[in-house]
């Protein structure tokens, strides 16, 4: 027979009702995280759709960045010439963004629809390279296109919710 003694059955109260206390902290950490990422979406928004109209407004002045970009990019391949800076710049920037669980929750708390935007545009690209490093008809070609296709859904300049587009592109696909 097992023999409990009162100090026992006192020690699991208190430890019971610890549990509960350190729960109900987490839920209410957990609302006010949520609630902070709703206040901040229409913020968020307006902002993504301000960068992205400035990007389609200004065509030449995106299409010479995109090209910088993508020269200081390719620099970074051994052999090939160039100049490095724009690239290790942009990739502090997202190091410094999303550098771990605590930022990546700060960013997306903060400015969730172009931490969203961010992430679709990294599954996008993750997603396109896998595919084009593995076979027609393979298991692995059909995973990188769903990674693909899933950074298509959530960037939000071409996601759709149910099959509706809500995106800012007209009659983007998926």
């Amino acid at each position: 027979m097992v023999s409990i003694s009162r100090q026992q059955i006192k020690d699991a109260k208190s430890s019971n009702f610890t549990s509960r206390q350190n729960i109900d902290s987490s839920s209410r950490a957990v609302n006010n995280y949520s609630s902070e990422v709703a206040s901040n979406f229409l913020p968020s928004a307006f902002n993504y759709l301000k960068l992205t109209t400035q990007a389609v407004v200004n065509p030449i002045s995106t299409a010479k960045t995109t090209y910088d970009i993508g020269k200081s990019v390719l620099s970074l391949v051994p052999g090939i010439e160039g100049d490095e800076t724009l690239a290790r710049g942009i990739g502090q920037m997202y190091k410094d963004k999303y550098g771990g669980g605590a930022k990546i929750a700060e960013s997306f708390k903060n400015d969730p629809v172009g931490t969203l935007a961010d992430l679709g545009i990294f599954l996008q690209g993750a997603g396109g390279v896998a595919r084009l490093s593995t076979k027609p008809g393979s298991k692995s070609r059909g995973y990188a296109e769903s990674v693909g296709k899933l950074g298509k859904n959530i960037e939000p300049s071409t996601a759709k919710i149910r099959g509706k587009e809500i995106g800012i592109v007209a009659g983007a696909k998926s």
